[in-house]
């Protein structure tokens, strides 16, 4: 198996793009399996496999700092930089923790849970590290309803990234319920999800750089 020679991001980003498909499957069945042992939140994971991947192929977060939005999404996170054979003991006394913990790894930038925090912590990251003349890069995964932090972020001109989670879930808080209600059939609530995403990053350049 692919996943049994990834101990590191350094073996991730030593594989052939060929291989990276396989992998994504292997890391979607390595969840199903000890999720359904300890308990933990599977569907979020399953969903940002790739994601993942991709990122950990792009940044190095020993140096570059990854910031979760929803942290129960950084377990394939987690499998990758080195705690695959620590999951029997997720979410149990003494074993890992099912959210991001910096004290558990060098890869963990920040605690996270439910809070929508992390435009603002990231934002927060990347001015540190320009007051200070540091060099790395500074990742949001944001997926919930945080766009007052990012009309904050967008006054300024501090280069950060931000990755934004599709989904038709984040419509359900907020001013963003008011515009897009439930009761919409699901493929008009992604059209228009589309389009305020668009018009955010016309409108905020600061969403991409």
């Amino acid at each position: 198996m692919i996943l049994d020679r990834i101990h590191s991001p350094e073996d991730l980003r030593a594989l052939d793009g060929s291989e990276l498909p396989l992998l994504c499957d292997e890391l979607r069945g390595f969840l199903v399996t000890q999720v359904s042992r300890t308990g933990g939140h599977l569907a979020s994971n399953l969903g940002v496999v790739e994601l993942t991947v991709a990122i950990h192929r792009v940044f190095d977060t020993v140096h570059d700092r990854l910031v979760f939005d929803v942290g129960h999404q950084c377990y394939v996170h987690k499998i990758l930089t080195g705690r695959a054979d620590r999951f029997p003991t997720l979410r149990q006394l003494g074993g890992i923790s099912g959210f991001p913990k910096p004290c558990e790894s060098a890869h963990d930038a920040f605690i996270a849970g439910h809070a929508s925090n992390s435009v603002s912590v990231a934002l927060g990251m990347a001015r540190a590290r320009t007051m200070l003349h540091e060099d790395y890069s500074v990742l949001a995964l944001i997926g919930g309803i945080i766009y007052g932090a990012i009309e904050v972020a967008c006054r300024g001109h501090t280069h950060w990234t931000m990755v934004i989670l599709g989904g038709v879930c984040f419509v359900a808080v907020g001013l963003i319920n008011e515009i897009i209600p439930w009761e919409m059939p699901l493929t008009v609530q992604m059209l228009i999800g589309s389009i305020i995403i668009t018009v955010l990053e016309f409108c905020c350049g600061c969403i991409v750089n």
